[in-house]
């Protein structure tokens, strides 16, 4: 993926307000949602170039994955927006309010 997509794609998962989540661009090809108020981070890596799937993958304070996901990958029209709907269930399922 070109370093245009890229930035295009972080800038339109940062304009997405989902019930406090916050997005960073961790490093080149990984993703993540991190909550203020705690609970795990959610990172997700998008692979286009191979078997166009998104891993999900959850981690607590520790590192710990928790929980592990994969997804298909549109081919045409790659959007923040798209990778955000791909992911939220899995911010939703994880929110610090929905601890047991």
């Amino acid at each position: 993926m070109r370093d245009q997509e890229i930035d295009r794609l972080i800038t339109e998962l940062e304009a997405i307000d989902h019930h406090g989540w916050r997005y960073t661009y961790e490093y080149p090809g990984l993703f993540c949602y991190s909550h203020p108020d705690g609970g795990p981070r959610v990172f997700f890596t998008p692979d286009w170039d191979e078997d166009a799937t998104l891993v999900v993958e959850v981690q607590n304070d520790d590192g710990t994955c928790i929980d592990y996901e994969r997804h298909a990958l549109p081919r045409d029209g790659r959007t923040g927006r798209k990778l955000f709907d791909l992911v939220r269930p899995t911010l939703d399922k994880h929110h610090p309010e929905n601890k047991s």
